[in-house]
């Protein structure tokens, strides 16, 4: 097996780096389902076969504040074993939300108990509805939308107007049946780490810095003449690496626009390839602090999503955004005494001028989550920003921070095949893989292990 990486690092979105002692993360990242997900079955699956010589991944859960305005609402950490007593006692914590309306406060325990009733009922409704249609249905308070909202927000990437509800509706609940969200140890660089050294374990190679430049195909393209895939050609030609078997991690509109020479696609795929919407980008900030400020860990501040329709210049208040403090997660992401903060919005590529004017509304944000009367700017050791350019340049996929968005058109069996057309040709990652869903990194691990089952003839 060789794994061919593009960039200097392996892990795409979900990678780290070191600077000046700090272990940063590329983008910000929650696990949905952490030990208990696809991700942590690899290395299960791994550790079986290597007879427990595979690199640990453990996992730290991760306490959540979701913020609307001045509402202020702290989800208790999920109870393992008791699915409906979670919901009991975060109800029970909705009524005493701190700096929301009491009409407000019944709303969201109104609609958290309209969800659950959704939940045991028929599903398949809600692949047609948008998470905002379906809340509409249970409440008409803002507070209450919005601070679900920025839990839609966070796991898709696209307004709530637009993720499809039953997606929104199995994420959440398997997050309350598995104890809540989580984060890896070590960073999201852990993850990469220890999946290469399995596969250098297993016997394969990895190799970063290798751009592919196209997909080697053999065969007649004609009605009837089968195509088998042969391999890849390198960047400039020079070196063509055969293969019996590709499986491709790249957009799709890459893969069957460039990688793939047009004669072995059709009018159709092209088109259906061309119409799919990916989701939005960010403006990721990290920020090295000189000393310890903050003592939370994850903060929501809804609204999380900005789009060319939504914003207005100068109306700073109605923008809000996601803070990992996530050297209070593992200390060992910053030297000792120092803090390390994640910051990010979500954002339209269109606005990428306004990228210095969202960095600005995002420190502000961040200072009114520190303690009076310390001055985050003061503290600021160094900072680097990621905006929609850095985003698409580095992972491509037009900037997109998750991928394929999960909208009603795009979901479930809606999705695209992981099998091509072409024999020994295969895709994976969140964008493929028909009747999945899930999150981001955990949904690409999803469908990794879909595809394997196909390549193996465990699946058909």
């Amino acid at each position: 097996m060789v794994v061919l990486e593009k960039n200097g690092f392996v892990g795409g979105r979900c990678a780290s780096y070191r600077k000046h002692g700090f272990t940063v993360d590329y983008g910000i990242h929650a696990f949905s389902l952490g030990p208990s997900g696809p991700l942590q079955e690899v290395v299960r699956a791994a550790d079986s076969r290597l007879e427990g010589r595979s690199p640990p991944l453990r996992w730290q859960r991760l306490p959540i504040v979701l913020k609307f305005g001045e509402s202020v609402f702290r989800p208790a950490l999920p109870i393992d074993w008791s699915h409906f007593w979670n919901l009991i006692r975060t109800a029970g914590i909705a009524l005493s939300m701190h700096g929301a309306a009491r009409s407000d406060k019944f709303a969201l325990v109104k609609t958290m108990f309209g969800l659950l009733r959704l939940k045991a009922g028929r599903q398949e409704p809600l692949e047609s509805l948008s998470v905002k249609e379906m809340l509409d249905k249970l409440s008409a308070s803002e507070v209450a939308q919005q601070i679900i909202a920025s839990s839609a927000d966070c796991v898709s990437a696209i307004p709530y107007e637009r993720f499809v509800a039953r997606d929104f509706m199995d994420i959440m609940f398997n997050i309350l049946k598995h104890g809540g969200v989580w984060y890896p140890k070590g960073g999201c660089g852990a993850i990469a780490r220890a999946y290469s050294d399995i596969i250098e374990r297993c016997g394969g190679t990895v190799l970063t810095g290798h751009v592919v430049e196209e997909i080697v195909v053999e065969g007649y393209p004609a009605p009837g003449m089968p195509l088998r895939v042969a391999g890849v050609r390198l960047t400039g030609g020079t070196e063509t690496i055969s293969a019996p078997c590709v499986v491709v991690n790249v957009h799709y509109g890459e893969f069957y626009g460039k990688l793939l020479k047009p004669q072995y696609t059709t009018d159709t795929l092209v088109k259906r390839v061309t119409a799919l919407e990916t989701a939005l980008s960010a403006i990721v900030l990290h920020i090295a602090l000189d000393s310890e400020i903050f003592t939370e860990q994850f903060v929501m501040d809804s609204p999380m999503l900005l789009t060319k329709d939504n914003y207005v210049p100068g109306a700073n208040n109605a923008i809000g955004g996601m803070f990992v403090i996530v050297s209070n997660l593992d200390p060992g992401l910053a030297p000792p005494g120092k803090q390390l903060v994640l910051a990010a919005l979500g954002t339209d590529i269109a606005l990428v001028r306004e990228k210095d004017n969202l960095v600005q509304i995002l420190l502000e944000k961040l200072q009114k989550l520190a303690p009076p009367p310390v001055q985050v700017k003061d503290h600021v050791e160094w900072m680097d920003v990621l905006g929609p350019r850095e985003i698409e340049s580095l992972f491509g996929e037009k900037g997109a921070v998750i991928g394929i968005a999960s909208t009603i058109r795009q979901a479930r069996s809606n999705r695209l095949d992981a099998q091509t057309p072409i024999q020994g040709l295969y895709h994976c990652g969140d964008d493929s893989g028909t009747h999945l869903w899930g999150v981001g990194t955990e949904l690409a691990a999803k469908s990794g292990q879909c595809c394997a089952e196909r390549i193996l003839g465990k699946k058909p």
